[in-house]
């Protein structure tokens, strides 16, 4: 019983060297942010642990496991040993009957599992070791053979070998390779200990790499989001100017034919030697009537799809004009606190982007508050132009505001986009109503930024 006491103490020793080894790994692999990061630790820490010459891990690349990283290896070996699919003369990849690419090396066949040739050096898990003799069959040949080695890791002296696969439910994500020219340096214990330390970091490759392929679609996705937002300005801003451009040849060329036309009829009325008895006198007022009306329509439709009054006075003025025009049909009052004076001339594109938002918010509250007030102010303090609109209708709802199908609300949050350090809230009244919130810089130096995007709130 005496004696059986050293051996216990060695066993419970070994059992708290394995903790720690574990939970030294354990941490590696929590507080490791990439892929390479891990590897590039667990490299060193292996290194240390099995006092091997040379450590390297491959890992999936498409069909094959190229070396990842490697500690230790001659360069010459890296880049003879780097691949594992056999090629032909073409260089494509050669396949088995199953369509399965054929790796080569005692590698490629631990990553397939075909080590039936090696059954002694192989261990239930499906890791192959070897300590110090060469375990290849006399009558290796392609024909009998799954597995062909390369033979460089004994070329190169290496007596002593691991290969470990990286596996989690089923799948093969790589390999760790231990070489040493020392024999006799494994042993069962330590490949077990090897191999439930690889099987932990399978667990945290795999995390990693979910990580970073959600990074990357991340990436992608906020690439491709700030592409379709371009495009949008750009439509936009190429709307815009057609809107310009059409409100300009309907004011110039109808407005002056239809100036010319009442002219014209004026000139015949004042030919007209008694008017009050002359029919065709009447006609032609009647005619001065439609003309007349003719070209207020057209003034509407200019000023509707490019009010003047933006380009010649003003933000401010045009607010108050539409305003104005709205209070006179719609029966709903406006109190407008407009502070002209206080901010400087905006860029033009940034001036419309903020009528339109403006417009479309007056179009939501005439469609859907049932408001009866509306209070309009435009500030500017700290550099930062100030838009606020606020109403006493029914109040937007939390739906309305998340919904997708929004696109009055969607548009005017682009537009907030479009403008230097935009930032746009559209939210709830106390009690209630809706209010609106546009803020951005007036300072000069400052480009178009992004803004973030608008919140429901109670």
């Amino acid at each position: 019983m005496t004696a059986d006491i050293p051996s216990l103490r060695r066993a419970v020793d070994t059992l708290h060297e394995n903790r720690e080894t574990t939970i030294e790994l354990l941490q590696l692999c929590n507080n490791a942010h990439t892929v390479h990061e891990l590897m590039r630790n667990l490299m060193r820490f292996f290194q240390r642990f099995t006092t091997c010459e040379a450590v390297g891990v491959r890992l999936r690349e498409g069909d094959d496991y190229p070396y990842y990283e490697l500690r230790g290896f001659s360069d010459e070996f890296s880049r003879a040993e780097k691949w594992l699919c056999a090629t032909d003369r073409e260089g494509m990849t050669v396949r088995d009957k199953e369509g399965k690419p054929v790796l080569g090396c005692l590698c490629g066949g631990v990553i397939t599992g075909r080590l039936d040739d090696f059954r002694p050096f192989a261990t239930p898990y499906g890791s192959f070791w070897a300590n110090g003799r060469s375990p290849l069959p006399a009558d290796m040949t392609e024909e009998n053979h799954q597995v062909q080695p390369s033979n460089r890791c004994i070329k190169e002296g290496y007596e002593s070998m691991a290969l470990i696969p990286l596996r989690l439910h089923g799948k093969t994500l790589g390999l760790f390779q231990f070489n040493d020219r020392r024999k006799g340096l494994f042993s069962p214990e330590l490949l077990e200990l090897l191999e439930n330390l690889v099987q932990y970091i399978s667990i945290a490759l795999t995390k990693l790499h979910a990580l970073e392929e959600s990074q990357r679609l991340n990436n992608e996705l906020r690439t491709n989001g700030q592409a379709l937002r371009n495009i949008s300005l750009h439509l936009e801003s190429l709307r815009e100017n057609e809107r310009k451009t059409i409100a300009r040849e309907i004011h110039d060329e109808f407005g002056q034919s239809l100036t010319a036309l009442k002219y014209h009829i004026a000139s015949v009325r004042q030919n007209i030697a008694n008017p009050v008895e002359n029919q065709v006198y009447a006609q032609l007022a009647a005619m001065d009537q439609i003309v007349e009306a003719g070209m207020n329509k057209i003034q509407k439709i200019s000023s509707h799809l490019r009010p003047e009054i933006l380009d010649d006075l003003g933000l401010a003025a045009a607010i108050e004009w539409q305003a104005k025009g709205l209070q006179q049909f719609s029966g709903i009052t406006f109190h407008l606190d407009l502070k002209a004076e206080t901010y400087p001339s905006l860029p033009q594109e940034t001036a419309i982007a903020v009528f339109r938002i403006f417009q479309e918010s007056l179009t939501n509250i005439l469609r859907h508050s049932g408001a009866t007030h509306v209070e309009i102010s435009l500030d500017h303090h700290d550099d930062r132009l100030c838009l606020h609109i606020a109403d006493n209708g029914r109040g937007i709802t939390a739906d309305e505001l998340s919904s997708p199908s929004s696109y009055g609300i969607l548009g005017m949050a682009e537009r907030a986009r479009s403008c230097p350090e935009g930032s746009l809230e559209i939210k709830r009244g106390i009690p209630s109503g809706t209010v609106v919130e546009l803020s951005l810089s007036c300072a000069e130096s400052v480009g178009a930024n992004n803004i973030v995007p608008h919140e429901a709130r109670p």
